[in-house]
């Protein structure tokens, strides 16, 4: 049984790398026809490092997501988990009402309109291993959060 929630995201990535690499390799050309130009002004140096700056950015973008490709590649053969793991898609209601739907993922990128929690971070940490039904509660700074698993795919 294939997992949908990961092959929705397996497909978004996809769509994602083919943006951060073309990214890259425009950055990466600018940089390089700014710095033709660095010995006659600091104009031109300065935009050569701006440049390069962006191209540095831009490649640690592709990194990200090249990893978190792997990542996912290797859950999708899985099945669901039984309890919150990397890679999992989950949600949580806390106990104020509000519900949160997340990709769980130890190498998270910045991808518009998707939300990752890492083991790392206070929720993340909060319910790693815990299954559907299960409770959490965690701190963020002077804010005390609980609530219950609510699903695992």
């Amino acid at each position: 049984m294939k997992r949908k929630k990961l092959e929705e995201l397996a497909a978004r990535l996809k769509e994602e790398l083919g943006k951060a690499e073309a990214s890259f390799l425009h950055t990466k050309k600018t940089a390089n026809e700014a710095s033709h130009g660095l010995a006659t002004s600091y104009s031109a140096a300065g935009d050569a490092e701006h440049a390069g700056n962006t191209a540095f950015l831009s490649l640690q973008k592709l990194e990200q997501l090249k990893k978190l490709e792997a990542e996912i590649e290797e859950s999708r053969i899985s099945a669901v988990p039984g309890s919150v793991s990397p890679v999992c898609f989950t949600s949580v209601t806390f106990d104020d009402g509000r519900i949160s739907e997340f990709y769980f993922v130890k190498n998270s990128a910045y991808i518009s309109g998707i939300n990752f929690i890492s083991p790392d971070s206070p929720l993340g940490s909060a319910i790693s291993g815990k299954s559907v039904g299960e409770r959490f509660s965690y701190s963020a700074g002077e804010e005390n959060h609980s609530g219950v698993i609510s699903g695992i795919l």
